[in-house]
């Protein structure tokens, strides 16, 4: 090779790997694998998920893209990787890090959130008033938009009559950035708008104490319903848009102080090295992916900071309340660790 072309091989080589990692929700591949020109092929639409036409040329939903009939829960038909959220039918083999709304359709509506195509009504004891919230704008809960947790939730989801939660995500897919500082919906940690965070690569499909998800937390010094720009970025905070009182106000405790004891409900977006922390708190020095924890800072992991779902999953779970473990079951189950001793050793 001559010289030159060497040097340029090396440069370009050198270049690719310098590469900032792509964030997880970007596609690639064949178009048609998600889009169809006139939603028919070969003047038959019934190979389609969807028995009408959809907008930005769909050929499904959010629901049929990230659902599989078997346990697997991911998904690389298409070539690339998706993951699976829906397992409907057989409970998945390895659940993803938000969970599964497989419990939620097999055993009961209290084991997730009843979003739209995964249960087939709304939660029968709750309705669509969130639990600390008020009730939704809309008829059901879904995916994204208003009605839902991820895209831009100022449009109308599909939970409510017009909405859609394609134009809530519309583009993201395809602009998913380098780095995720939720500047836009495809910048944002799982396309939730505006949340930070670092993703793992696989969803937490294999996970270790080095290997998983590094949630955004804030240190916030009171409960006060105002929150700071920083703390406007943490998943605790996009919980709160629809249970506000599990997570900020200005009435708790009943006392009229700010964070203190006696605790009124458990504190999220809190740090756990705090004074306040007592009686004495103390995460594990491993990092436990069964119970993790955010940072106020992702990237240098300062503080310990517990969050919505250091006892929770986000989509489904086993358990009542979408718990990580079962807390009403223990003692007598010995069949799994109380989530409570990780943190509050004293009490085990």
């Amino acid at each position: 090779m001559h010289p030159e072309k060497a040097t340029i091989t090396l440069l370009l080589v050198c270049l690719i790997i310098a590469l900032p990692t792509l964030s997880e929700g970007r596609v690639t591949g064949i178009c048609s694998d998600c889009h169809t020109m006139h939603f028919s092929q070969d003047g038959d639409s019934s190979a389609f998920d969807v028995t009408s036409p959809q907008q930005s040329l769909l050929n499904t939903t959010c629901i049929g893209c990230h659902s599989s009939t078997d346990d697997t829960t991911i998904d690389t038909s298409m070539g690339g990787a998706t993951p699976i959220v829906f397992n409907n039918g057989t409970a998945p083999a390895t659940p993803l890090s938000g969970g599964n709304f497989y419990w939620v359709k097999a055993t009961d509506d209290r084991m997730g959130h009843n979003v739209i195509d995964t249960s087939a009504a709304a939660d029968a004891t709750l309705g669509v008033t969130p639990p600390g919230g008020t009730i939704l704008d809309g008829t059901r809960m879904s995916c994204a938009g208003t009605t839902g947790c991820h895209g831009d939730r100022t449009i109308v989801g599909s939970g409510k009559s017009g909405g859609s939660d394609t134009a809530a995500v519309s583009g993201a897919h395809h602009t998913a950035g380098t780095t995720v500082d939720g500047s836009t919906v495809g910048k944002s940690y799982r396309f939730l708008y505006g949340i930070t965070g670092t993703e793992d690569s696989d969803w937490e499909y294999t996970k270790s104490s080095t290997d998983h998800n590094v949630y955004q937390g804030a240190n916030r010094s009171d409960d006060d319903s105002t929150l700071s720009a920083a703390e406007q970025t943490t998943v605790s905070s996009l919980c709160a848009q629809c249970h506000t009182n599990f997570h900020n106000g200005d009435t708790d405790p009943v006392d009229g102080s700010v964070w203190g004891t006696p605790w009124v409900r458990h504190p999220t977006d809190f740090d756990m090295s705090t004074d306040l922390n007592s009686p004495n708190i103390e995460y594990p020095t491993t990092y436990n992916t069964d119970i993790p924890i955010a940072y106020s800072d992702v990237s240098t992991k300062t503080d310990e900071i517990v969050m919505c779902i250091s006892c929770h999953r986000a989509h489904g779970s086993p358990n009542e309340s979408i718990l990580r473990w079962d807390y009403r079951g223990w003692p007598a189950d010995t069949s799994f660790t109380n989530g409570c001793s990780i943190c509050h050793t004293d009490k085990d």
